[in-house]
């Protein structure tokens, strides 16, 4: 077992099998360097496979929020032209019926006229009817307090050849 990492070493930290060389030591050095850079590369390609994937992840966001933006922009032209349909068709129902109210009212004024046309005419007949009563009835009074005029002159000269 080893406990410390001290397999095959003495206390002194060397091999007890060879003692390090400067070449050694570069080389260790290099090895080291090596696999610092090994190390660097593959963190950088996982960071770029991460980089990769967030950016076709991003994409298909984007393509998909395009999609969603064309199908609200086609929604919206669709909702727009039937509102303008049922506005149109709101307009021409406000004018026909502007049309029929002032073709009711039209009528009534016209009807109103007639009427007052019409009562005036009534008046004005009524008027004649009594003006031609009263002056029949007056010529009728007339006629008879003439015959009773008479009635009472003959009245009286029989009385007088009787007395």
């Amino acid at each position: 077992q080893d406990w410390f990492g001290m397999a095959g070493r003495d206390f002194q930290g060397y091999s007890s099998v060879t003692a390090p060389t400067e070449s050694s030591w570069a080389r260790s050095a290099k090895l080291t360097e090596f696999q610092r850079l090994k190390e660097s590369v593959k963190r950088l390609e996982v960071t770029s496979r991460e980089q990769l994937a967030l950016e076709q992840e991003s994409q298909n966001v984007f393509d998909y929020l395009k999609s969603e933006q064309s199908r609200v922009k086609k929604s919206i032209s669709a909702l727009s032209s039937v509102v303008d349909e049922e506005l149109s068709s709101l307009r021409t129902e406000c004018a026909a019926l502007r049309d029929e109210v002032q073709r009711v009212v039209d009528l009534a004024k016209n009807q109103t006229d007639s009427t007052v046309n019409l009562i005036g005419e009534s008046r004005k007949r009524d008027t004649e009817w009594m003006q031609l009563t009263f002056t029949q009835v007056r010529e009728s009074v007339h006629k008879l307090e003439a015959d009773l005029k008479e009635a009472r002159a003959q009245l009286y000269e029989l009385s007088n050849s009787h007395a």
